[in-house]
């Protein structure tokens, strides 16, 4: 079995005091995932930004490309150490390294049906691997949220779409924080309920419009 490539990026900051239980979530993330999809080799990159990350959890992930993706976390986050005991870090690893195989299956996203896909595969990636409940991203829009903004992704799906406006809620007229990844996690929800014989790992290479044609209301 392959193993990730770990480069601690700490010119900027440390992270000695935390190394044990980052590696520890690192390969507990790494293992997981490999019992579900073949995993080449990948660089990971692990550095400290101060108010960097997810604000609720002090950590972040990002896939670059099909065999890296980094890891950048804010230990000075009070949300941080309970985001690293709970297993929002190893929930992170699942998650990019789906983005990474994607990367390398079904290349990078241009639409936002693209977009929408990605993230909802790599979200139901993480709770075949990990059996987890949904994050609060892919669960953050009320019920008449999502009847506003479903049909207006759906109108969108085929156009190159601004990234922060549909998943970080950034700019004017932006969808709701997290917008993009409830969606995606829906519309996959939605396909694989119609093929309860599909999983996510083995969707990952599927091309978007495909997926969605099953997955719109």
């Amino acid at each position: 079995m392959s193993e990730p490539r770990l480069h601690w990026l700490e010119a900027a900051g440390g992270l000695q005091r935390w190394r044990r239980p980052i590696e520890a979530e690192v390969a507990g993330g790494w293992d997981a995932a490999s019992a579900h999809a073949t995993l080449p080799v990948m660089d990971l990159l692990i550095q400290r930004v101060p108010q960097a990350g997810i604000p609720e959890l002090g950590m972040v992930g990002n896939a670059h490309r099909p065999h890296c993706f980094s890891l950048t976390l804010d230990p000075d986050n009070p949300a941080f150490i309970e985001a690293l005991a709970g297993g929002a870090l190893r929930r992170l690893v699942v998650h990019e390294i789906g983005h990474c195989l994607r990367f390398a299956a079904a290349g990078y996203d241009h639409t936002l049906g693209d977009a929408l896909v990605s993230e909802g595969l790599c979200g139901h990636f993480v709770h075949q691997c990990l059996g987890t409940p949904p994050e609060p991203w892919e669960s953050a829009l009320t019920p008449e949220q999502m009847e506003e903004w479903l049909p207006r992704a759906h109108a969108a799906e085929a156009t190159r779409h601004d990234h922060p406006a549909w998943f970080f809620g950034r700019g004017r007229g932006a969808a709701p924080r997290w917008a993009g990844y409830t969606l995606g996690f829906l519309l996959v929800g939605r396909y694989l309920a119609a093929n309860p014989e599909a999983r996510a790992s083995a969707l990952l290479g599927m091309h978007a419009a495909r997926l969605l044609r099953d997955a719109w209301p």
